[in-house]
């Protein structure tokens, strides 16, 4: 029994039936990575040969194709281009294929150079008989022209019935034999190299991809003649993204040709060119740099520094997540690269450290001036942005911060009747307060609060709250709801206020203030809690002042 394709790892060793009367009937070349395939489809006396091959394949194609069919029934050679990989065998197939009848299809362009093999075999041009070949039991063979792919005169083919696409060298990929069939999505990796370097532009690419979806539905298979067949899950996926592929590598070409470093280069350019239309922002873009230019450069470190107006000079590098933080340029590397990014907007340059000098990093250069407008765009972005959050937080620290102690101020109490929590409050009064402005002034009574707000806040815990809640009234609102806790907090801030002194504002002896506490219970109003403590507050002024007093306490724990 033959081979199929509904085995994912095929034996080679003979032809194989990749669809219904549809066949592979090329050869595996051991350490190649330039697979070259022959089809045939089996249609009596009208079968046909795809591609026959060149002179190092076209024998076995032949004895591969006689297993199938007698090779007197094959009446049709298709060549979709002229190259030796497909016709320089074409000798061969004269003479091994008796068919009187036997006619070589192609179109007119080919066909000028498809002579000069001078196989002596009769000509059938495809755009003389409404691009199509009849076959047997109403099949059709279709074709479709696809220009500059990668010959001005290249053409696909279609088997109606099976829905089978022979493409030719679109679809195309680089692969060592070793798997016939894709398996996945990855192999579109292969084809990538395959089609930057043999396809002119994306624009023409995907150009050609149109052509064959409107001419041809459904693509059940795609059977290209370089690389792997693409069955039908992986044919949507394979087109849409060759048809965003930049080609054409060879426009990027400046004193060299160099294949393999331009195939590099383009693909370090395609990656970070993604990056700059998919990145959200300038750190993630430059991540993505500083994993993909090591494919083209010994890469060591990468830095962008941008000058600003408001921070100074920003340094954006892995030591900071590339998020950016002021720093001083520091010498670059002994080996580096550094590049200038033009356009309007604050200086900025890129320095990339090398482990080792290079001789010309051309390639980079032109790349980068390729990207730097882009690029320039995205540092523009990301430092308003950072100016946008800076303000933001400025707005929003003013908005609920009182600018003279920096505590939170009275619109924070808002936030508590969010939550529907236990928690601790303490109302705080700086006793005889007017009396310390009338001898001191408003400056000295300014100084006095920024000194008992810090007091109060050395006493408690990160996670609680103080709020400047009005003239000298401070509000804390604490995690805990356990009664001794509690006190024992307030007893801690009044000795601490009570201990304060205050060297700047002679003739002062000291401050202390009133405590009132209570505890807020859930379901109970946040304002019913405040003005609880704020009662007791005044039940501490009036039994003496520097005192806490609560709900529960009988009498003052402090004397006066």
């Amino acid at each position: 029994m033959a081979p199929s394709i509904d085995n994912n790892t095929p034996d080679t060793s003979g032809a194989i039936e990749i669809a219904p009367r549809t066949w592979w009937v090329g050869s595996v070349r051991p350490d190649d990575t330039f697979q070259c395939h022959s089809y045939l489809i089996e249609a009596g006396d009208q079968s046909v040969l795809i591609d026959p091959g060149s002179a190092l394949t076209v024998n076995e194609t032949l004895r591969r194709a006689g297993t199938v069919v007698p090779l007197s029934s094959i009446r049709w050679v298709v060549c979709h281009h002229s190259d030796p990989d497909i016709a320089g065998g074409l000798w061969a197939v004269r003479e091994a294929l008796p068919s009187k009848d036997l006619q070589l299809v192609t179109e007119w362009r080919a066909e000028t150079l498809l002579r000069h093999y001078d196989a002596g075999i009769p000509f059938f041009r495809v755009e003389e008989h409404d691009w199509r070949i009849p076959l047997d039991a109403g099949r059709q063979l279709q074709f479709v022209l696809t220009p500059y792919l990668h010959f001005p005169g290249a053409m696909c083919s279609y088997e109606t019935s099976a829905g089978v696409l022979f493409s030719s060298d679109l679809f195309g990929g680089f692969t060592d034999g070793s798997q016939l069939i894709a398996q996945d999505e990855s192999y579109f990796e292969a084809m990538r190299p395959f089609h930057e370097h043999y396809m002119p532009s994306r624009e023409i690419l995907a150009a050609g991809l149109g052509r064959i979806t409107r001419a041809f539905d459904p693509i059940r298979l795609i059977a290209p003649q370089h690389g792997c067949l693409i069955p039908g899950p992986l044919v949507g996926p394979m087109i849409e993204q060759l048809a965003v592929l930049e080609c054409g590598i060879f426009l990027m070409a400046q004193d060299d040709l160099d294949v393999a470093r331009l195939l590099r280069v383009a693909t370090v350019r395609r990656r970070i060119t993604d990056a700059l239309v998919m990145a959200h922002d300038l750190p993630e873009l430059a991540v993505i740099a500083e994993r993909v230019l090591p494919d083209i450069l010994p890469v060591e470190s990468l830095e962008l520094y941008a000058h600003t107006a408001t921070e100074g000079l920003l340094c954006f590098s892995a030591d900071n997540g590339f998020l950016g933080a002021p720093r001083g340029e520091v010498a670059p590397p002994a080996s580096s690269v550094t590049l200038d990014v033009p356009g309007d907007g604050p200086a900025a340059h890129i320095v990339i450290g090398l482990s080792r000098p290079v001789d010309s990093p051309g390639e980079l250069t032109d790349m980068f001036v390729r990207l730097s407008m882009p690029l320039r765009a995205a540092l523009n972005r990301h430092l308003a942005q950072r100016e946008a959050e800076q303000q933001r937080l400025q707005l929003r620290e003013s908005a609920t911060h009182d600018a003279l102690t920096g505590l939170f101020n009275r619109h924070a109490v808002a936030a508590l009747a969010r939550f529907d929590e236990p928690f601790g409050v303490l109302m705080i009064d700086i006793d005889h307060f007017k009396h310390v402005n009338d001898r001191f002034g408003h400056t000295m009574g300014d100084e006095v609060l920024r000194g008992v707000s810090g007091a109060v806040l050395a006493e408690v815990r990160a996670e609680d709250a103080v709020i400047r809640f009005g003239g000298e009234e401070i509000l804390v609102v604490l995690g805990s709801v356990e009664q001794e806790l509690v006190l024992a907090v307030a007893e801690r801030i009044r000795a601490r206020i009570a201990a304060l002194e205050f060297a700047a504002i002679p003739g002062l002896q000291g401050v202390t203030v009133s405590i009132g506490a209570a505890v807020h219970s859930s379901g109970q109003a946040v304002d019913a809690a405040i003005a609880e403590a704020d009662e007791h507050l005044y039940h501490a002024k009036r039994e003496g002042r520097n005192q806490v007093r609560a709900p529960w306490l009988a009498a003052s724990t402090t004397p006066a």
